[in-house]
């Protein structure tokens, strides 16, 4: 997975960011002083956890096998010849 040089959260981040947030132990800012962003980030985040938009976009769209629970990365074939 291709991940930008200014990315401060990686996917685990924002699976870990929603775990935490949804024991409701965690408050907002307390998550984002933990993983050093703003309130808005971790809002985006949550947002995106609720539409269950953590899988990578462009890795997904061109995975040639759609019914795997994660997408293969780099484009690998998975047809047997």
């Amino acid at each position: 997975m291709n991940i930008h040089k200014r990315t401060r959260l990686t996917l685990l981040d924002l699976q870990e960011i929603w775990r935490l947030y949804q024991t409701r132990l965690w408050k907002v800012v307390q998550l984002a002083e933990h993983f050093h962003v703003r309130r808005s980030t971790i809002y985006d985040v949550l947002k995106r956890a609720r539409l269950q938009e953590f899988t990578p976009r462009r890795e997904w769209a061109a995975c040639p096998v759609r019914d795997m629970p994660f997408a293969p990365v780099g484009g690998a074939n998975l047809e047997s010849t």
